[in-house]
């Protein structure tokens, strides 16, 4: 089984500490892209749509207006992965 490991430690107005797991950051960071939320330019979303655990993603990246062609538009392929021993914060 996988397990969802916290990334993001918050403190509420009355002190509390709340985690949040990498699965919901990275929910909210699809949702902005699905609903064209930020800069047009720059888009990316999930290499499948089934993939619960938000792990393999494509972006794209396109370049402002008069480059050269060789540097109008990026392609990036991003793995989210989980790296024992990290901590944020």
């Amino acid at each position: 089984a996988t397990s969802i490991r916290p990334i993001i430690m918050q403190r509420t107005p009355i002190g509390e500490t709340v985690i949040i797991p990498r699965n919901f950051k990275l929910l909210e960071e699809l949702e902005g892209s699905e609903k064209g939320h930020g800069d047009m330019a720059i888009s990316y979303g999930l290499v499948d749509p089934g993939d619960t655990f938000l792990r393999e993603w494509n972006g794209g990246i396109l370049g402002p207006p008069g480059v050269s062609p060789l540097f109008l538009y990026w392609h990036l392929e991003i793995t989210c992965v989980v790296i024992d021993g990290l901590k944020s914060g």
